[in-house]
């Protein structure tokens, strides 16, 4: 799937032809276009269009005008040759294609986000983390420290946003010397250490609670802890338990 609908291409190239045309005119889409990349090209990692957005502004004006400078140019053609008596139907019917075109990739778009995206890569979205950070938010109290280990980037997000954890706490509680390391690979604050669970060395510890995989944290291995217990586990889309969570007392 691209950012941008195929069949705007045409209208995008035309738009900023457009544009390079009458520089004066659009002068402010200009200067937006140029500076709107710049805190995309100042991050340290992988380029993510979410942080170009008001780029993708400029693209749906400029691709507007391409297609209003096509219509306007089909018509004039129009009224200099034998279809002269035709060109105030290409006014509906250039805008109804377009509006077809655009409905056919919205349909597309909708089918790949909501349909098959969700069963084929629905381990991509971090499963379990809404289901089971509220379980572990009302029993921190009880515990000296929370182990999560995250089979993705940047669990402790996902801990914030869904425990509504406080940010003035949560500010006053980094270690500032740890995070300023690029890139950053130090994500712990109060209780909460992210880092990968091995059980033959964590089940030593006390009151301290789990949350993982079946593979870090296999249900045998608990059985055979004596101060240790199975909180819940979270099943995902397949059935399969995607999350445990397990408290050593």
């Amino acid at each position: 799937m691209a950012v941008l609908p195929p069949f705007t291409f045409i209208f995008l190239l035309v738009g900023l032809f457009a544009i390079f045309k009458n520089l004066t005119q659009y002068k402010s889409l200009v200067i937006l276009i140029l500076i709107a990349p710049i805190p995309a090209v100042m991050t340290w990692n992988l380029f993510q269009s979410v942080r170009v957005l008001p780029l993708f502004v400029c693209f749906s004006i400029i691709s507007g005008l391409g297609a209003y400078t096509t219509m306007v140019f089909l018509i004039s053609k129009f009224k200099s040759s034998i279809f002269e008596n035709n060109h105030l139907r290409l006014r509906v019917i250039f805008p109804t294609l377009v509006a077809i075109l655009g409905l056919w990739h919205g349909f597309y778009l909708f089918d790949s986000l909501m349909i098959l995206l969700p069963l084929q890569h629905f381990g991509s979205w971090q499963p379990g983390f809404k289901e089971s950070i509220p379980v572990i938010g009302r029993l921190e109290d009880k515990y000296e420290q929370i182990i999560i280990e995250g089979p993705h980037a940047q669990p402790y997000i996902f801990t914030l946003f869904y425990q509504a954890y406080p940010p003035e706490k949560y500010l006053k509680e980094l270690n500032y010397e740890m995070i300023k390391v690029t890139p950053r690979n130090y994500y712990d604050f109060g209780k909460y250490k992210f880092r990968k669970i091995y059980w033959p060395e964590d089940r030593r510890g006390r009151k301290t609670l789990f949350m993982g995989t079946v593979y870090s944290l296999p249900e045998q291995d608990i059985k055979r802890t004596p101060n240790a217990k199975i909180i819940k586990d979270i099943i995902d889309k397949n059935g399969n338990v995607g999350v445990r969570i397990v408290v050593l007392d």
